[in-house]
């Protein structure tokens, strides 16, 4: 186990030091880490060693100094025993539900509200710094921020809120009408995007006309049509030439409203 450090001074920052490793913890994390999934030796050493087991062994030990008094293994171990019964005794305390304040009349409540935050703030704040906490939402009134409403602040300046799928499903949620302008203005370019490309289709089909009919200007024949399409002429002009020399106009039909000039 690392050495404890000495702590001087009354004011001390909350930076991390080393501390000495509290045997509880470490074989409640051990037992998490195993139903989590993780393995390994020193996983399994702790699962199997008892922390209250190693609590009242020493306890036993820093009692007489081994140097100066030793136990019969016998004696100790059933010591070890008793002491282990008593700690279960203890009835644990019921949980705090209660959401840590954000406000306060306190002028220096805010504790530090850059670098390191001071280790009473750290140790009043300490066991609201889980999610639910960080990410409730609620309203207060008061005329200063507390030291939670600092660390929430950092927290959520580096990792942001977290997202509510329900907010995505709901049709006035934000994120929802965010979503319906994204696909309403997605429709509407479309749509000024087929206009713009009729737009170029018809100009391109005019321009086609227009280099069509300078062509046939450059052959001679000039046509007036209307409303008979350009490629009605064409094909009319062409029945023409090959008709016998002796055809009038008259005998064209319904395709009097064109005229072919020689």
């Amino acid at each position: 186990m690392p050495a404890e450090t000495k702590r001087k001074g009354k004011d001390l920052l909350a930076k991390a030091r080393v501390e000495r490793a509290d045997e509880n913890v470490l074989s409640e994390f051990a037992a998490l880490a195993d139903r989590l999934g993780f393995q390994s030796d020193d996983i399994q050493a702790l699962i199997r060693s008892s922390s209250d087991r190693q609590i009242a062994r020493s306890a036993l030990l820093k009692a007489r100094k081994p140097d100066r008094y030793r136990y019969n293994e016998t004696i100790l171990e059933a010591c070890v025993d008793e002491i282990v019964e008593l700690f279960k005794v203890a009835a644990p305390l019921p949980s705090e539900n209660s959401s840590p304040t954000l406000t306060s009349d306190d002028p220096g409540a805010s504790g530090n509200r850059c670098g390191f935050p001071n280790e009473a703030a750290q140790q009043a704040d300490g066991k609201s710094l889980f999610l639910p906490h960080l990410h409730e939402e609620v309203e207060e009134q008061g005329e200063n921020i507390t030291s939670f409403f600092v660390r929430r602040s950092v927290y959520l300046a580096f990792f942001g809120r977290l997202v509510n799928p329900d907010e995505h499903s709901r049709p006035d949620s934000p994120q929802a009408t965010h979503t319906s302008d994204v696909r309403t203005g997605q429709s509407e370019m479309q749509g000024v995007e087929g206009s713009e490309q009729q737009i170029w289709q018809e100009r391109e089909r005019q321009e086609q006309a227009r280099c069509e009919q300078a062509r046939q200007e450059r052959l001679g024949h000039v046509f007036y049509r209307h409303p008979l399409d350009l490629r009605v002429v064409r094909r009319i002009h062409i029945e023409t030439v090959r008709s016998p020399p002796n055809i009038s106009l008259q005998n064209l039909g319904p395709i009097h409203t064109c005229c072919l000039l020689e």
